[in-house]
C-alpha cells in the first residue's frame, strides 16, 4: 500500500512544467500498472473502486483506456449476452487527453465516460473526467 501511495503522490506532483513530464508520467503509469496487478489487495482494491464507479455512472461495461488500464481492469466485465450501451473508459494516469480521443473513436456506438486513477495537470482540462473512487457532481459535469 506504501508503495503505491508513493507512486500516486510521485504522478501527482509531475511539475508539466519541465521537458520530461510525458516521460516521466508514463513510467509511472507503468510502475503503478505493476505496483497494483502484484498485489492481489492493491488489485482488489483498485478494481472495486473502479467497478464502485461505473455503476455510480450508470456503466455496464468498463475498458482500459490503454493497454496498461486494461490488464488492470480487463476481467472486471462478465458477458451478459448483450451490448454495452455506456462503458467507463479507465486510465491509470491521464496525462493528456489523447488516450481517451483514440479510445473513445474505437467505441463510438457506446456512450463513453471516461475515468482515471491519477490525473497529472487537471486544472488545464475540463472536468468531464471522474476520479475513481470519488464520483462528485462536478465530475460528473452536468
Amino acid at each position: 500500500m506504501a508503495e503505491l501511495g508513493k507512486l500516486i503522490a510521485e504522478a501527482r506532483s509531475i511539475d508539466v512544467g519541465q521537458a520530461s513530464w510525458l516521460l516521466e508520467a508514463s513510467t509511472l503509469s507503468r510502475a503503478i500498472c505493476e505496483t497494483v496487478l502484484s498485489d492481489p489487495t492493491e488489485l482488489a482494491s483498485v478494481q472495486h473502486a473502479v467497478k464502485k464507479t461505473a455503476e455510480q455512472a450508470g456503466c455496464d461495461w468498463i475498458v482500459g483506456a490503454s493497454p496498461a488500464a486494461d490488464r488492470v481492469v480487463r476481467e472486471l466485465n462478465l458477458p451478459s449476452g448483450q451490448e454495452p450501451s455506456r462503458a467507463l473508459l479507465f486510465e491509470l494516469v491521464r496525462v493528456t487527453g489523447a488516450t481517451f480521443a483514440r479510445a473513445q473513436q474505437e467505441l463510438l456506438h457506446v456512450d463513453v465516460v471516461p475515468a482515471v486513477f491519477v490525473d497529472v495537470n487537471p486544472s488545464s482540462r475540463p472536468g468531464a473526467v471522474l476520479e475513481v473512487g470519488g464520483v462528485g457532481p462536478q465530475s460528473l459535469g452536468s
